[in-house]
């Protein structure tokens, strides 16, 4: 007797077998959920600070920044803390348009749309030009203002520039914070601002102590600033006095040499200078004072003096060429000294015209400034080394001779 068993085909179609599985389950009937009332949420929101969505670089005003018809970037104090900045280099790393330079590893030096931007610093819109390294531990924001700003700010390349705004102190209210930051390479940073105000006096100090070495061999850091600030309430005006002393000392470093067009195949750690005697020293303070006053319902008046100065002292030696026969560095040496006043007075006014159809902001102002200038250089010499293991033992030899003396003296006035 022979059997036969039915075989079915395979089921290949998702559709053929969602309807077997329709079919194979049987019907469940729900009954209507009853209504439920859900607890009530509320959702508040709170604006951003003023200072987070206005910019005075591009109208020296604070005006927010959808506003301004010109391309500028402003790196806030949020993302200042959230990125834990403390110099301008860094601070500049995420701007549009701008690239960083090694600035001979003594100073603050970028480029904007492709041109430098080392004397384009201004501190609170004043001109702040002097070959150093900054530090941010008393700044609120950092604004770049890209493409030509003679406009407002007189002399300058065709890149842009760099505006720094400070802290300041608060009317009614207190500020209390401190920071404390460790890292590699003995990276240690501490911060201070803290501030009181009543409704006619208010004071505001920052400070910042910072070490560390680093990933180059022979390359150290230490800094230190101190801002204090004053305000005044004196009737329907307000007075403003701020004060800046930073101190830095650290080593320069020129980096890692190039052969053939490349950088040299050494070691990242790899330096090439005489770490007995190179050096840099910078010492930089400012004072600034400054008056607001309404002038009837729709005018303002605001005057202000600033008087900056800065020192400093550089000891380098570096690599001047690579032999690509035999592998050996030949370097360089000099030292300088350089010294900087520089007195700033500005006097404008800033008012509202209502117009028919629109409102317009006219602001006038007279500044005139007053800069000197001097440095000196003296060109010594350096041992050659090999490119792969350099003996630093093999020192530099300083001149006594000076080499080069100049002096810088600038008077202008703009209106």
């Amino acid at each position: 007797m022979s059997m036969f068993k039915l075989r079915h085909p395979p089921i290949r179609s998702p559709l053929a077998v969602a309807l077997l599985l329709a079919l194979a389950v049987p019907a469940i009937s729900h009954a209507e959920p009853e209504a439920q009332t859900l607890d009530t949420v509320r959702v508040q929101g709170n604006a951003a600070p003023k200072h987070a969505t206005d910019a005075r670089s591009a109208t020296r005003t604070d005006t927010p920044l959808r506003d301004v018809p010109a391309a500028i970037s402003a790196v806030t104090a949020i993302e200042l803390e959230e990125r834990n900045v403390h110099s301008l280099n860094q601070a500049l790393e995420t701007v549009p348009g701008v690239s960083l330079t090694m600035g001979e590893g003594r100073r603050d030096q970028v480029n904007i749309r492709g041109f430098s931007a080392m004397f384009d610093q201004y501190l609170d819109g004043f001109r702040d030009d002097t070959p150093y390294y900054r530090d941010l531990a008393d700044i609120e924001r950092v604004e770049v203002l890209r493409g030509p700003a003679s406009v407002l700010y007189g002399r300058g390349s065709g890149g842009g520039i760099i505006n720094r705004i400070t802290k300041q102190p608060v009317f009614g209210g207190d500020i209390g914070r401190t920071t404390l930051s460790l890292g590699a390479y003995d990276a240690l940073r501490g911060t201070l601002d803290v501030g009181h105000g009543s409704d006619a006096f208010a004071w505001r100090f920052n400070a910042a102590a910072e070490q560390a070495e680093s990933f180059r061999k022979h390359v150290e850091l230490e800094r230190q600033l101190a801002a204090p600030a004053l305000a005044w309430k004196l009737g329907e005006g307000s007075l403003l006095l701020q004060v800046e002393a930073l101190r830095d000392r650290r080593t320069p470093d020129r980096g890692i040499p190039s052969l053939a067009g490349r950088p040299a195949p050494v070691d990242s750690s790899t330096t090439y200078g005489d770490p007995l005697r190179d050096y840099l020293n910078n010492d930089a303070a400012d004072a600034r004072l400054t008056w607001h006053s309404p002038l009837g319902e729709h005018w303002e008046l605001r005057a202000a003096l600033v008087d900056h100065q800065a020192r400093g002292d550089f000891y380098n030696t570096f690599v001047s060429s690579v032999n690509a026969t035999t592998l050996q560095v030949a370097r360089a040496q000099y030292n300088s000294t350089s010294e900087t006043d520089d007195r700033f007075a500005r006097l404008e006014t800033l008012g509202n015209l209502d117009g028919t159809w629109l409102d317009h902001a006219l602001l006038i102002g007279l500044e005139a400034g007053w800069q000197d200038r001097s440095s000196k250089r003296w060109t010594g010499s350096a041992g050659t080394v090999s490119l792969f293991n350099p003996d630093l033992s093999v020192g530099s030899t300083p001149s006594s001779v000076l080499g080069n003396s100049s002096a810088f003296n600038g008077d202008s006035v703009g209106l």
